[in-house]
């Protein structure tokens, strides 16, 4: 049978229609479109979950690493620390900042040094204090009032840097 001559199928419907060799490759045609858009939208999506997966770690990060600043002032404030785990918890804190900076300007190209900055101007106003050094040998530093208002007002002036630093991640978009 000649492929170029008419055929007519039956819809099940008392429907016929004429099928010849265009509508045959209009249909090969369709069916390669639909399952090429799936593979598309698949791999792009793929890729933009990957994307927003390491995005909402960044995040997760810096939403870690504010509260451990939050749960370091309150302890603080309470004079659960000695001076030397104090200067202990600054030490790895810092740490964690620079690893979290280093992967956010070699992922991102995001050169925030907001949180390092933070957490040595942190470390200068408690170890410089006058109530730190004068209890630097005690068994626990329990901060007077004029101690607590510094570490206070530095924290209501300086916890947006958390903030800020979310939404750099967050509005990052690369240029490839």
């Amino acid at each position: 049978m000649d492929i170029t001559k008419r055929l007519n199928f039956d819809l099940n419907f008392g429907l016929y229609t004429e099928f010849d060799f265009s509508n045959l490759i209009d249909l090969i045609t369709l069916i390669v479109n639909v399952f090429l858009t799936i593979w598309i939208v698949k791999t792009v999506q793929e890729n933009q979950n990957n994307k927003r997966t390491l995005k909402d770690l960044f995040i997760n990060d810096v939403k870690e690493i504010k509260n451990n600043f939050s749960n370091f002032y309150n302890n603080l404030i309470r004079g659960n620390y000695s001076a030397r785990e104090i200067i202990e918890w600054l030490k790895i804190i810092n740490i964690k900042l620079n690893e979290t900076n280093k992967f956010l300007n070699e992922k991102y190209g995001i050169e925030n040094d907001y949180l390092t900055r933070y957490a040595r101007e942190l470390r200068e106003l408690i170890t410089n204090h006058s109530e730190f050094e004068r209890q630097f040998r005690d068994q626990k530093v329990i901060p007077n009032q004029d101690f607590k208002n510094s570490i206070l007002n530095f924290y209501q002036q300086n916890s947006k840097i958390f903030t800020n630093t979310i939404v750099l991640i967050n509005d990052f978009k690369k240029n490839k």
